[in-house]
């Protein structure tokens, strides 16, 4: 992937860092606009990045008009955010030899790491996640703010930037919510949240009741939230999520010789069976379930009719 800046006034933007292996997430400008921080996977694509739970990435930083980037702290699992003096900043890890997930925080330049607050299984702090992911360090620099839970069942803690100390910010949860991001008034956050019918949607949480509104209620979906400094904007990715389409085709072969099999509102994942057929993720009833079909997307039918809500991510065993 490629890293660009686009610059709002112009309508021009600049390449700052080349191509890559890997995916760039967690983008992150610096309090003061000198550098853009941003986190590496490798992997192949993003789907692939996105729906890993402890992706372990890399933290760099790159100077705003581009130039040499500087490698900062490994086994980064989430965007950073800034404390309001831009001395410090803060990101979740995920420590796989004790299976717990732990809030981290550094100075600016990477250095003098420490651990301010830890979580075990089930309900972790949330990495990288499908939606994106990362804390929001408050306006009075008191509290950090993350999300906390497991696939499907989400929420908001505050946690203390002096001890660690944890509080929940309401009781409501969603079935999955991005990367935080704080009102300069510091009365609430703005978040991308997947609603009951599985579209993901800007609310705003207050703080500290932690009431949710919904600010938007179509049917598309939304990827990251940002405010401008006065918050009289924000600025996001809309994407029509109601259908995907299913193509096969042979290894090795030029894309436009694949096939669509099948369109469907589902979540673009899929399985080979050992006799050739696909397995994927479609809805219906408001819930994701297995589907399956010849590779020709003839005979496409219903696998699962489980009740539970989330069923995703198919392994056909041989």
């Amino acid at each position: 992937e490629t890293l660009r800046v686009h610059q709002v006034a112009t309508n021009s933007d600049l390449a700052i860092v080349p191509a890559t292996e890997g995916v760039c997430l967690g983008l992150t400008f610096s309090p003061d606009g000198d550098y853009v921080y941003y986190v590496t996977i490798k992997e192949r694509s993003a789907s692939v990045a996105l729906v890993q739970s402890r992706a372990q990435g890399t933290l760099y930083q790159v100077p705003v008009l581009g130039g040499a980037s500087r490698k900062l702290i490994a086994n980064v699992d989430t965007a950073i955010t800034f404390s309001p003096d831009g001395r410090r900043l803060a990101f979740v890890r995920s420590e796989l030899d004790r299976v717990e997930t732990a809030i981290i925080v550094a100075n600016a330049d990477g250095s003098e790491e420490h651990k301010l607050a830890a979580r075990a299984s089930p309900d972790f702090y949330l990495s990288t996640g499908r939606y994106g992911g990362g804390p929001a360090w408050s306006p009075d620099g008191k509290v950090i703010a993350c999300v906390v839970g497991r696939f499907d069942r989400q929420k908001v803690v505050a946690v203390s930037a002096t001890d660690g100390a944890e509080t929940p910010v309401g009781s409501q949860s969603l079935r999955g919510i991005g990367r935080l991001s704080w009102l300069p008034d510091g009365r609430g956050l703005l978040m991308v949240g997947v609603d009951l019918r599985f579209l993901a949607q800007i609310f705003e949480i207050s703080y500290p009741t932690g009431e949710v509104r919904k600010i938007t209620n179509d049917l598309t979906s939304y990827n990251g939230v940002s405010l401008d400094a006065d918050a009289r904007f924000l600025v996001t990715v809309q994407t029509d999520a109601r259908t995907h389409h299913l193509w096969v085709v042979a290894p090795g072969e030029d894309s436009g010789y694949a096939k669509k099999i099948a369109s469907m509102r589902g979540t673009g994942e899929g399985s080979w069976t050992p006799d050739g057929r696909i397995v994927s993720v479609a809805m219906r009833n408001d819930r994701w379930n297995l589907w399956v079909a010849n590779q020709d997307g003839t005979e496409h039918k219903q696998l699962t009719a489980f009740t539970n809500p989330v069923n995703v991510r198919p392994s056909v065993s041989p």
